[in-house]
């Protein structure tokens, strides 16, 4: 189903007043400023709508989200949460941006991300929350896991499928509705819970080997350990496809409940 999306800004769409977004006067937004232009997509959640300006979002299983203050750039940041699931269930809080009018030659994607738990404490739960399609090819998705004995010791993980569906059901699908198993890429430690990280992912195909074959990289700016690049077989990343990136909370059951923040983000439809 299409989610109805709670946007405290909604009110102030059109003002073009900064002071009444939160902004002080004469401030520009992250996506305003003369070094944010240009890419194909930039999103801070700061003025009017963001809604208007992806295209598609889902809510399913109790998932909820909301534009709200704060932020790495404030006033304002997109928050999403899926809750405890049990059994088989799952539950998603998401929303992609889709290029249609584009072909799968790369993608530099930033962000801003927080990891939100109680008081603080290490995370508990597994969750999806970067989403990366080649519509022709396969899917990459991204998720944060807690470390095994419940320490801090949280990381960061990729699974690679065959089929563009496979990897959540942002795209109508999901892990349980591939046609086998996705391959499992652990690539670096999470941040710290309740603190922001800018996060810079890259994936390249590789013109030298097989066609659809390329690399993913998953870089966490000022992590001291140096992550792992993710693999990609041939035929995921097809040249012909249309590129798809998706923002989420989702957890597939048996799993706690995931919080995930984001702000400022950007999407380049090329590796570098």
């Amino acid at each position: 189903m299409r989610a109805s999306w709670v946007l405290l800004a909604a009110a102030v769409v059109g003002a073009g007043c900064a002071s009444v977004l939160g902004l002080p006067d004469g401030t520009l937004s992250f996506c305003s400023q003369s070094a944010n232009q240009g890419h194909a997509y930039c999103e801070d959640f700061d003025v009017g709508d963001p809604s208007t300006r992806w295209t598609f979002a889902e809510g399913t299983g109790g998932g909820a989200y909301a534009v709200a203050p704060g932020g790495e750039s404030p006033p304002n940041l997109l928050d999403m949460s899926a809750p405890a699931q049990s059994g088989k269930t799952s539950a998603l809080a998401g929303f992609d941006k889709e290029f249609d009018d584009s072909t799968f030659v790369g993608l530099h994607i930033e962000f801003d991300v927080r990891f939100v738990t109680p008081g603080g404490a290490p995370l508990t739960s597994t969750g999806g929350f970067l989403l990366i399609v080649d519509k022709s090819g396969g899917c990459i998705g991204i998720q944060a896991s807690p470390a095994p004995d419940g320490g801090p010791g949280a990381g960061i993980s990729a699974i690679v499928f065959q089929q563009p569906t496979s990897c959540s059901a942002l795209t109508g699908g999901g892990p349980g509705t591939a046609a086998g198993p996705g391959i499992i890429t652990q690539i670096t430690a999470a941040p710290s819970p309740n603190t922001w990280a800018h996060v810079v992912v890259v994936v390249a195909p590789d013109p030298k080997g097989l066609p659809g074959a390329g690399t993913l990289t998953f870089n966490i700016e000022g992590q001291p350990s140096s992550p792992t690049a993710v693999p990609l077989v041939g035929g995921t990343l097809i040249a012909a496809g249309i590129p798809l990136v998706g923002f989420a909370a989702e957890v597939n059951g048996p799993g706690g409940a995931f919080e995930v923040q984001y702000d400022n983000i950007t999407i380049d439809l090329q590796p570098d």
